[in-house]
């Protein structure tokens, strides 16, 4: 992905950073959006609520049509996401705030989750009801740590340079072989054998979809033409 020159009075940054930690957490988004935002616009939020959460998500992706990959650095679990459960987002509730954003816009997101347990995401929206605002969610399916975050948002920065994402199925593997202690996942949206769309999990792909990842964003860019 090539840095777009910013139009003046126009929001076009293809990437927002949210960091929502508690005081005291190490600030892993902070230090990436530091070492990339010279190379692709980037929005940065540093926010302590999930009302400022959810006002720069909604600031991101007014009238952006280039908005494309929305990482949240913060605490997570079943339920959500947030420092606490009072003061969170829940799955339901993200779903459909990036629903109701995105509704203009024709090309979904991809998501990113730098949260403990994040990847329980793609089983809170499955089945995929109506019209998906988000492409695919990277997450975790256990706790992990700062270290472990501040590795994996490197790497994924690297998927910013496929555009359109037509093999990323590949960078979970690359992922795994860069950084050993990696639990990371890759949920992708797909018709399944059951008739039911879902957010699959990519190392389970072929025995849900009958193809492999690779062959079904294939077969989607054929039907794009």
């Amino acid at each position: 992905m090539k840095k777009k020159r910013k139009q003046h009075g126009l929001n076009t940054a293809p990437i927002l950073f949210i960091q929502w930690l508690r005081p005291g957490d190490e600030m892993e988004a902070e230090d990436v959006w530091a070492k990339f935002h010279d190379e692709v616009e980037i929005r940065f939020a540093n926010v302590t609520s999930r009302e400022e959460a959810i006002a720069s998500i909604k600031r991101w992706l007014h009238r952006n049509p280039n908005a494309q990959f929305l990482y949240f650095s913060t605490h997570g679990d079943a339920d959500g996401l947030g420092t606490s459960t009072a003061d969170g987002i829940d799955w339901p509730e993200l779903w459909d705030l990036l629903a109701k954003a995105l509704k203009r816009k024709t090309r979904p997101i991809s998501l990113w989750l730098g949260a403990c347990c994040s990847a329980y995401a793609a089983h809170a929206w499955s089945p995929v009801k109506g019209r998906a605002p988000v492409e695919y969610i990277v997450g975790f399916p256990i706790p992990v740590g700062p270290d472990e975050l501040g590795k994996v948002l490197k790497r994924l920065m690297k998927m910013t340079r496929l555009d359109p994402v037509t093999y990323v199925d590949e960078e979970i593997p690359k992922l795994r072989r860069s950084i050993k202690s990696t639990s990371v996942l890759m949920h992708y949206k797909a018709k399944t054998k059951d008739g039911t769309t879902k957010y699959v999990n990519r190392d389970t792909f072929r025995k849900q979809v009958g193809l492999t990842l690779r062959r079904y964003l294939e077969s989607k860019g054929r039907k794009r033409r």
